[in-house]
């Protein structure tokens, strides 16, 4: 996967496709009509939760790139600060994993605002 003419700028930089990004964007245009305290909680709601998936991912992200380095580290240095890395995002998954189920317990029990 980062074997070729890859750079670390192109990984970074890489944006999801268009369609993606825009799973949110109706509720929020439509709101804009309808502003209530419901709107406001269900879009809190959804904040959340994008961004406690959003972590999960780039914890999910970060081990695939750890994976995909090591083979090709050679040095004690770099063994050791793949380590560090790993161990870092190894202990940020359980608390992550406790926010996006928070975060999606609360927008299970909110109601949208369109009804």
């Amino acid at each position: 996967m980062l074997g070729g003419s890859t750079s670390a700028a192109s990984i970074w930089s890489a944006r999801p496709p268009r369609s993606v990004t825009r799973l949110a964007s109706p509720p929020r245009s439509f709101a804009t009509s309808r502003r209530c305290s419901r709107t406001k909680d269900y879009l809190s709601a959804l904040g959340k939760l994008q961004a406690a998936l959003g972590h999960l991912n780039d914890l999910a992200t970060g081990e695939r790139i750890i994976d995909e380095l090591e083979p090709h580290l050679r040095t004690g240095r770099l063994v050791h600060g793949a380590g560090i890395v790993r161990g870092w995002l190894s202990g940020a998954e359980a608390p992550a994993l406790a926010d996006a189920d928070r975060a999606w317990r609360k927008f299970a029990k909110a109601k949208p605002f369109w009804h």
